[in-house]
């Protein structure tokens, strides 16, 4: 991509009008692999009865654990940026608490991975 890139910058010196048309096409194209790449998870939190979860913590943990992230007061929460593959999904009470549920999700390749309403507490 590199290489070809910098033909097409090259290019521009000699034929400036067609070789911007072409420089902005290869960047829209690279932005489009990249953002092509992250993966986003969404679900809901609830207690056994139902009621959205709400301001209860989550990890995303395979080797290493994503930051922390709070549901919202639908219980709803989003983790973005998780590269496919199998995780562990942890729900907790509190930041320093230990997790009071854990679940196996699998993320795939496509921009969301839904997980469904899932007991916490």
């Amino acid at each position: 991509m590199k290489r070809l890139l910098s033909r097409v910058v090259a290019g521009a010196i000699h034929h400036p009008k067609t070789s911007l048309l072409s420089i902005v096409t290869l960047l829209g194209l690279a932005i489009s692999i990249q953002v092509a790449e992250a993966q986003n998870v969404r679900g809901q939190a609830t207690f056994p009865n139902g009621i959205p979860a709400a301001g209860a913590f989550v990890k995303v943990c395979a080797a290493s654990c994503t930051g922390l992230f709070v549901t919202g007061p639908d219980g709803m929460y989003y983790v973005y940026a998780v590269p496919p593959g199998q995780y562990q999904l942890l729900f907790f009470v509190s930041p320093n608490s230990p997790p009071s549920a854990s679940y196996q999700i699998v993320v795939f390749p496509q921009p969301w991975t839904d997980i469904p309403p899932l007991r916490v507490f």
